[in-house]
């Protein structure tokens, strides 16, 4: 046995402690009338892993599972600024979105969406889209919206340009060159 896999015992065995510590120190109190579920341990780090994900933001981070995402940005003076929303997927919702090929690109469409509303929202509590509203000055309301139609305009644009590119290097052009023997 190397010395991670030991460490990684004695971590485990030093946790399963912790908690048979706590779980004993919960029983001889009197107002404990519910018990907490048992946790699930997978063996190495004491502790079943929970697929999070997530990107840098503008001043921040995202973070995303499997039920809700949060945006956390600092604003101006400094301070740190959570909002949480809830996931719904549109996966969950249809069963043919499941199928192999299909889960993909919806998997792509929705975690660039999901992206795009994270940056935005970043942006709105680092103060930046305030800067482009006082520029504007007093062009208007209308001049507002016809800004935020240009911009996804250029994001459809710009995604639309990335896939035919990506389709073209990896699989046109590999198509048309000979073959290397």
């Amino acid at each position: 046995m190397n010395t991670n896999e030991t460490n990684n015992k004695a971590q485990c065995d030093l946790l399963k402690e912790q908690d048979a510590t706590a779980e004993n120190n919960t029983d001889n109190s009197a107002t404990t009338s519910t018990s907490s579920p048992e946790p699930t341990f997978d063996g190495v780090t004491g502790y079943t892993p929970i697929n999070i994900g997530g990107q840098a933001v503008m001043e921040g981070v995202m973070m995303r599972g499997k039920k809700f995402w949060a945006v956390a940005a600092r604003d101006e003076q400094g301070e740190i600024h959570v909002k949480e929303f809830s996931l719904k997927s549109a996966s969950a919702k249809n069963a043919w979105m499941r199928l192999p090929v299909i889960r993909g690109v919806v998997a792509l469409v929705e975690s660039m969406s999901l992206g795009m509303k994270a940056l935005n929202i970043s942006a709105e509590i680092a103060g930046l889209e305030e800067e482009v509203e006082a520029e504007a000055g007093s062009e208007g309301a209308e001049d507002t919206e016809r800004k935020s139609e240009i911009t996804k305009g250029m994001l459809a644009l710009s995604a639309t340009m990335g896939i035919v590119l990506a389709v073209s290097i990896f699989i046109f052009f590999p198509a048309l060159s000979p073959p290397l023997s």
